[in-house]
């Protein structure tokens, strides 16, 4: 049976967590924090038994519904639905129109639905580094330029990106007003 995610959800919300979905809720519930901070918190998270699969490499195996829900949030568990990785990274398996013809696939049994395997090594994955950056907390230092670095936000004028710090680069990607640069900071402030 070929169910959408939603489908699947308002299915199991009728019935009782089977062990799995406890241990998977678990899992998710670890991975929360991140997912949060990458904004994909309502994204689909599925985590998937790793396995080789022939000239592939290793792979994990995805049903056409999650393929086609958007993009996946995956982690390696075992068997027993426990995490197989110890540092428990997060896999983001991006959305894939030609999955059908890019990978390969396999139904498990007649009665069951075909699944893509997808390789690891395609698969993208999250930083827990953005957890480590703490913007309300950081303290906003700003330092004195010179006439020539002067910017001004009503101006039409722009910098070069050979001026921007990893701090600036901080900021502008956590949308934290933690740049040295005060005009940053006050176009980030501007925007939230």
């Amino acid at each position: 049976m070929n169910l959408t995610p939603k489908e699947r959800e308002k299915k199991m919300a009728k019935t009782p967590p089977t062990k799995r979905q406890v241990k998977v809720d678990k899992l998710k519930e670890f991975q929360l924090p991140l997912l949060k901070a990458i904004g994909a918190e309502n994204k689909l998270y599925s985590p998937k038994m790793a396995y080789n699969w022939g000239d592939s490499g290793i792979c994990m195996g995805f049903y056409k519904s999650e393929l086609e829900s958007g993009d996946i949030y995956a982690e390696k568990i075992d068997i027993n639905v426990d995490s197989e990785d110890s540092s428990r990274t997060l896999y983001k398996i991006k959305k894939n129109s030609y999955y059908n013809d890019e990978y390969s696939s396999k139904p498990k049994s007649a009665k069951e639905d075909r699944k893509w395997f997808i390789p690891v090594e395609e698969m993208e994955i999250v930083s827990r580094d953005i957890l480590k950056v703490k913007p309300k907390s950081a303290k906003i230092q700003t330092v004195e330029t010179n006439k020539d670095d002067v910017y001004n936000l009503q101006s039409n004028n722009d910098l070069p990106m050979s001026e921007m710090t990893m701090k600036d680069f901080l900021a502008i990607m956590t949308k934290s007003p933690i740049s040295n640069k005060s005009w940053l900071n006050e176009l980030i402030k501007s925007i939230k």
